[in-house]
């Protein structure tokens, strides 16, 4: 039994806290995740873009994933189903209707990311399953609005003294999608290991061959490249391979697992973050940085708090009125924020002994004093700064308050509420007291079929989880390596469609087998009927292909624009080079959204500039003529950039003749 316990609280417990800040964290992705779309939106999500809903309807996948996007085909029509995922996401960040809000958001972004699949990378994977693991946890458990609003029906204060004696109550929870969580990510770090069996991983030189991928590094990137030796290159590149060989198995140590896996999300945090600042491959590190938080426990949230809360100030005491239903409504909201316990309260019994005038003022606004110095009182928007600074990152805008202006707006509002109190308390159904009489009777029957219903649900929950779960262990050792050539595994057909349906891909390749070792853009140089030069794909005039300079250049376009680009004219993928093609003989629209007549002529360009080795000069960058309208002998043929003409030689005369090659014609 004791073992039993042990591998209980260690796969399938967590501390709802964690949930809360996993929550917010990854929200924050998916809403990042949405908002860098925005950009791309003409390019690639209308129908008039360069993947139109024929096109995708015409996709060879068996079962196409599941999206909504294809019902929506006018840019205003995208925008608008955008946008209804970021209000939806922001609710669900902040907690309110959190299910519902889980739900929608995960439909927009599941939607706009299965619609195009050329643009997936890695971090779209990650984020892919973690929507649907996450959806069978409850997230809004804890540092909610839905937590807030559920605790302050649970316990009803009727006095400043009830207030005072409310202690947060914090606790674990056993949930069998918090293994799966757990066990996702032991996979994405297992499979990243086993896979990296290339050239660059066993010679150590994988780091140097990041620095030359000039479309993937950012500024901060350029200068890493500088400053960093090849020895401590090649030191880096043996400690990545060491975190992610041994992180899927350290974090399921039987001793000291809560320490061990505080150990692992630092390590993971810092080695994320470093990732982030020198390449910009989207939201991978962002997402993995979310969801490591689930390593953690709530030994480590009550470290925090020590640690936050001396940045928090100095314990306050607050005086307000007691016999008003608003203000002791909204100062039980604010005890249930104060998680520094830094807050004491008081209300009618307080007894005013510095100065006259306070008495006056307490009934027109609440009172605030330092209880190191109570000679000195706030009120108005003064007393809202010092408990706003009280409260979890308070600090970070309650500085508006003290604003010119703002202050005298804020005092306004104030007034006209202190004024009608009364009667926003009678709106609001709060008698004098703040307490809403509601007593919810339940009757014994009831009680049990919500319990039935409680376990069905559990029960139904468990075995999605699991059948989710086989057929994810089914699909990595069946698409990675060395498992997919060596054993030959293979997956059921029924989770085979169903992984297919939700992307949910588990092939880790992130820079696997090898790390590139050639850099791609294209150039493409469209000439309109309007005489005017543009490259749809960056919104600017295209790159003079016989000047180009990687290094010197910024070709970093972002994620989306860089994996078209690669995947276009990658392995002869001639279906979407096709399609670019065909959009670009059609009326353009560029990635800022700019209208532009039908092209006269166009040609794009593939530059490729292959990685040099260590201690070398940059390689020549090489051009290939891939689309040309209309046609040219030139087209496919490989040519250096900056090479120069081979002058012809002058034909020799012999006799006065000019010497001409005989060539023998085969009579048919």
């Amino acid at each position: 039994m004791f073992l039993i316990r042990k591998l209980k609280k260690i796969l399938f417990q967590v501390d709802v806290q964690i949930l809360g800040i996993y929550r917010i964290l990854f929200g924050s992705v998916l809403f990042y995740d949405l908002i860098s779309r925005l950009s791309v939106i003409n390019l690639f999500y209308t129908n008039k873009s360069i993947f139109p809903t024929s096109y995708i309807l015409s996709s060879p996948y068996k079962v196409l994933p599941f999206t909504l996007l294809t019902a929506f085909n006018q840019p205003w029509e995208v925008k608008f189903f955008l946008f209804s995922g970021l209000i939806s996401c922001v609710f669900f960040i902040l907690g309110y209707k959190t299910k519902l809000m889980q739900i929608i958001t995960s439909i927009v972004v599941l939607s706009f990311h299965n619609k195009i699949t050329t643009l997936e990378n890695g971090g779209d994977m990650v984020v892919n399953n973690f929507i649907i693991w996450s959806l069978f946890l409850p997230l809004g458990i804890s540092i909610s609005i839905d937590s807030l609003k559920k605790s302050l029906h649970a316990k009803i204060e009727n006095s400043p003294k009830d207030i005072n004696n409310y202690k947060h109550r914090n606790f674990s929870i056993n949930s069998i999608a918090y293994f799966a969580c757990l066990f996702q990510i032991a996979l994405i770090y297992f499979f990243n290991y086993k896979t990296k069996s290339g050239t660059t991983w066993n010679n150590y030189t994988s780091l140097h061959y990041f620095f030359e991928l000039d479309s993937f590094i950012t500024p901060v990137g350029y200068w890493m490249k500088d400053i960093l030796s090849q020895g401590l290159k090649s030191f880096l590149t043996r400690v990545t391979l060491l975190i992610e060989m041994s992180i899927p198995f350290l974090i399921f140590l039987p001793f000291f697992t809560k320490y061990i896996r505080t150990i692992c999300f630092l390590i993971l945090l810092g080695f994320h973050l470093s990732i982030a600042l020198v390449m910009n491959i989207g939201t991978f590190s962002w997402i993995m940085i979310a969801v490591n938080v689930l390593l953690l426990s709530g030994i480590n949230i009550n470290y925090l708090k020590s640690l936050f809360g001396m940045v928090h100030g100095s314990p306050i005491t607050l005086i307000y009125d007691s016999d008003c239903g608003l203000c002791h409504y909204i100062v039980r909201i604010f005890k249930r924020l104060d998680v520094f316990g830094k807050i004491s309260i008081y209300g009618n019994e307080w007894k005013n002994l510095i100065d006259p005038k306070y008495d006056i003022i307490r009934t027109q606004s609440i009172l605030v004093f330092k209880n190191s110095n109570p000679n000195i009182i706030y009120s108005k928007h003064n007393a809202f700064f010092q408990l706003l600074n009280r409260l979890p990152f308070g600090f970070l805008f309650g500085w508006i308050l003290l604003i010119p202006g703002i202050s005298h707006l804020v005092n306004l509002c104030y007034k006209y509420i202190a004024e009608n109190r009364a009667k926003i308390s009678k709106k609001f159904g709060l008698n004098e007291c703040g307490v809403n009489y509601k007593v919810d009777i339940t009757l014994p029957s009831q009680q049990k079929e919500f319990r039935f219903l409680k376990i069905s649900k559990y029960l139904l929950i468990s075995l999605i989880v699991i059948a989710l779960l086989v057929s994810n262990i089914q699909r990595s050792i069946t698409v990675n390596e060395p498992y997919k050539s060596k054993y030959g595994f293979r997956e059921t057909n029924i989770g085979r469609k169903v992984l297919n349906y939700l992307r949910m891909k588990q092939d880790w390749r992130m820079f696997a087998p090898s790390v590139l070792k050639k850099d791609i853009i294209l150039v493409s140089d469209v000439m309109t009927i309007n005489n005017k030069r543009i490259d749809p794909l960056t919104g600017e005039v295209p790159l003079n292909i016989d000047s180009v300079d990687f290094q010197k250049m910024n070709i970093n376009y972002g994620q989306f624009v860089r994996k078209f680009m690669k995947r276009s004219v990658k392995d002869n993928r001639t279906s979407i080079l096709g399609q670019y093609e065909k959009w670009l003989k059609m009326p353009i629209v560029d990635i800022n959204g700019i209208r532009y007549s039908k092209a006269k002529s166009f040609k794009v360009w593939k530059l490729t500039q292959y990685s040099s080795k260590p201690g070398r000069k940059p390689n020549i960058i090489r051009k290939e003529l891939v689309l040309e309208y209309p046609n040219s002998k030139l087209k496919g043929k490989k040519i250096p950039v900056n090479k120069r003409k081979i002058t012809k030689k002058p034909k020799v005369r012999v006799g006065g003749k000019k010497k001409i090659k005989s060539k023998n014609i085969k009579n048919k």
